[in-house]
């Protein structure tokens, strides 16, 4: 049972106050920003048109705040007025990724609801598993799924079509939330290991979508996926895992175009710094231990020097350790929540966001700023990182 203060009709309320004040306190950051690019557009671009460029920002900006507004009163419509959630009963989801995590957490939730989870599982005699059994239920299925194995993923298909076959109905959902972490300059990463990012994080969700869309299509269902806030503002050293997740959010943009027609609704989930809650980072110390560092060639790490892989490393950990002590300082809840809805609101958004403000705001600013500013931001980052070898 919801409690009036989970319910959407109290965060209706509440947010139809607060949003507006929000709204109206980002509004002259916004003017500011549009400021600073007219400015920097005028240095880098046009100098000689001094006068000119000036007059056609302030031309353009009555026309900015005219559209931050829409663009408020849009937010506060499709992301914060009351919405209902479906009734779940009988309806089948499919979740990957359930070994632990968001993946194990979501299948327990929708379960829960009322839900029919088939939970793809990489091991399926492990803890993950085991803990989905020990609910004793008929409607929690454990698949055993690698989703980078075409013949897992087809049997897992067949299954699923076989269920929707004899229960007269269709797939509602699929959660492609299976996926790995991986870091490395472009120097150090063997061609391999970006193979394998993208194999994991960008083709097997699209060969597990491509395998039972028939049966979503049929349900006028929805496919719902777990990219990052990196594929929109990437990174330094995490080429592998921005290249992947850029790729899937591509991909789940031009499948949100195809399906429209089919009232099959895509949607994305950028969980931001709630990694705390999972174990994704837990393998990027390993892994560039094992992997990365004894396959980068002579020639590249004389010209890094060791000193400088060394401290490559401690920084890709130390960010990661930050993540998961931000990530931790939030509840999963609101990633729960945020699947929860997407799987099984009678509106649900195009893209859900549940992360500290700070993140989309920086996402969003990533998408304005000039690239010359962006490049100085992101480099910041590496600021304490020494000279390469090569460069001293």
């Amino acid at each position: 049972m919801t409690s009036r203060t989970d319910s959407p009709e109290f965060h209706a309320w509440l947010l139809a106050i607060a949003v507006p004040i929000i709204g109206l306190f980002f509004l002259p950051h916004l003017i500011f920003f549009w400021l600073i690019f007219v400015g920097w557009f005028i240095y880098k671009q046009f100098l000689t048109l001094a006068i000119a460029v000036p007059i056609i920002g302030l031309f353009f900006l009555p026309h900015l705040i005219f559209f931050w507004l829409i663009f408020v009163g849009w937010f506060i419509y499709k992301q914060f007025l009351a919405t209902k959630l479906l009734d779940a009963r009988g309806k089948a989801v499919f979740v990957t990724g359930c070994d632990s995590g968001f993946g194990l957490m979501i299948a327990e939730q929708l379960h829960s609801l009322g839900c029919t989870v088939f939970a793809g599982c990489l091991r399926p005699d492990g803890p993950g598993a085991r803990q989905l059994r020990n609910l004793t239920s008929d409607r929690i299925k454990i698949l055993d799924l690698d989703v980078t194995d075409k013949e897992k993923i087809e049997n897992c298909a067949n299954t699923i079509e076989q269920y929707c076959n004899e229960n007269k109905g269709g797939l509602w959902a699929l959660v492609n939330n299976a996926g790995i972490a991986m870091a490395g300059e472009v120097e150090f990463v063997p061609l391999d290991e970006y193979k394998r990012s993208m194999e994991v994080n960008c083709w097997g969700p699209v060969a597990v979508t491509k395998s039972v869309l028939p049966l979503i299509r049929n349900a006028k269902g929805r496919v719902i996926t777990i990219t990052s806030g990196i594929a929109r503002c990437v990174q330094p050293g995490r080429s592998p895992y921005c290249m992947s997740k850029s790729a899937l959010e591509a991909f789940c943009d031009c499948l949100r175009y195809e399906m429209q027609k089919f009232g099959v609704k895509v949607i994305t989930i950028t969980p931001g710094n709630l990694t705390g809650v999972t174990n994704i980072f837990d393998f990027l110390g390993r892994h560039f231990d094992e992997t990365i560092v004894p396959n980068i060639p002579q020639r590249i790490l004389r010209d890094y020097g060791r000193p400088y892989v060394d401290a490559f490393r401690s920084s890709i950990i130390g960010s990661s350790d930050g993540y998961r002590s931000q990530g931790s300082s939030l509840p999963a809840q609101l990633v729960i929540n945020a699947i929860r809805d997407a799987s099984l609101s009678d509106s649900p958004r195009v893209r859900y966001h549940p992360a500290q403000l700070t993140w989309p705001i920086w996402w969003f600013i990533c998408g304005l700023l000039p690239a010359d500013i962006t490049d100085k931001c992101q480099t910041y980052w590496q600021r304490n990182l020494p000279k390469p070898a090569s460069c001293q």
